[in-house]
């Protein structure tokens, strides 16, 4: 069941013994991931030729609710517009995000260095 992501409903959860998945009420695909060790990861799942596929946007309190949200849709509309695979060396980030620029930044950058977008043959 989808709920509003935000700051104080991500602060309460807890970890269980098994993974735990949150989708968000406002952006279709986007969801909370949280590990059995706490950790707490958004991602963005969307399909690319036919198949469902996953981009990390990044870590909760590295990245927060508004910024996960201006990167995936920043993804969804790349994806729409473009039809094209949306890699982290296709994305970019935009600089009116409403959260600390440099440590989201940083975090893209990480992404980006991890994985290389398909090669174009």
């Amino acid at each position: 069941m989808p709920h509003k992501l935000s700051n104080s409903f991500v602060g309460k959860i807890t970890p269980i013994s098994t993974e735990q998945e949150f989708s968000d009420s406002e952006i279709s695909g986007l969801k909370l991931r949280v590990s059995k060790s706490g950790r707490k990861t958004f991602y963005q799942f969307y399909k690319f030729d036919g198949k469902l596929k996953k981009y990390r946007i990044g870590k909760f309190g590295d990245i927060g609710i508004p910024a996960a949200h201006e990167v995936a849709r920043k993804i969804k509309g790349k994806r729409l517009a473009n039809c094209i695979y949306p890699g982290p060396a296709r994305v970019t980030m935009m600089t009116s995000l409403s959260t600390d620029i440099p440590r989201v930044h940083h975090e893209f950058k990480l992404i980006q260095k991890r994985s290389q977008p398909p090669a174009l043959v």
